[in-house]
């Protein structure tokens, strides 16, 4: 999640002239979509690591 904060909230808008640190629903969204893309991945390796041996 910090690394959402400084890339999604810091350095992309500060790069593109927008504001910093704005909350709304496109942020929202983003921040969502990383936490359930973490979600699944962290299922995945739980799953997966136990059959590769580790």
């Amino acid at each position: 999640m910090v690394w959402w904060v400084l890339g999604g909230l810091l350095i992309m808008p500060a790069q593109l002239g927008m504001p910093i640190l704005e909350l709304n629903a496109t942020s929202g969204q983003s921040l969502m979509g990383h936490m359930l893309y973490g979600v699944i991945l962290g299922g995945v390796y739980a799953l997966a690591a136990p059959r590769l041996g580790r």
